[in-house]
């Protein structure tokens, strides 16, 4: 699947969902995807990724 339509998928997916495909991904991939989405809800998902990855864990934040 190309960026541009993983990027419409994920974004219709709960963020933490969405968050959670793309930390499995290689990073070139994720980046590729979230640059196709809309630039507030590529942002919501980004700052998801970060708490992930801050905690260690692919776990939802607390």
């Amino acid at each position: 699947m190309n960026a541009s339509s993983a990027a419409g998928q994920l974004a219709k997916l709960d963020r933490d969902a969405a968050a959670s495909v793309l930390v499995k991904l290689k990073s070139r991939q994720a980046s590729a995807i979230l640059s196709e989405m809309d630039s507030n809800t590529a942002a919501e998902i980004a700052g998801r990724i970060v708490q992930k990855t801050a905690a260690g864990t692919n776990a939802p934040p607390a």
